[in-house]
């Protein structure tokens, strides 16, 4: 996802945990391999919100539908949260 927001989580590392947290609330395996990107900012009203690029890899085909149809933190009705599938780049 392009951005995820987790209120009161700002610095990458507890991010990181919220977001592990929320994968097992999901019952997604520990195994999913999740990279935590750059630190981004979305605006609402007079309000800048922190949020974090999110990449999960090695998803089964199941955990991959239910993430797609749940997302991840919150303001998805502001496309927050909204993970696509991706193809991972295979380098030579």
């Amino acid at each position: 996802s392009r951005l995820v927001t987790i209120k009161g989580f700002m610095d990458a590392e507890s991010f990181a945990q919220a977001v592990r947290r929320q994968l097992d609330a999901l019952e997604i395996s520990e195994r999913v391999i999740l990279t935590i990107g750059k630190r981004r900012t979305i605006k609402i009203r007079d309000k800048e919100v922190v949020g974090f690029e999110v990449i999960l890899e090695g998803l089964t085909a199941e955990e991959s539908i239910v993430l797609q149809e749940q997302g991840l933190g919150g303001r998805r009705h502001m496309g927050c949260g909204v993970f696509v599938a991706a193809k991972s780049e295979v380098r030579v």
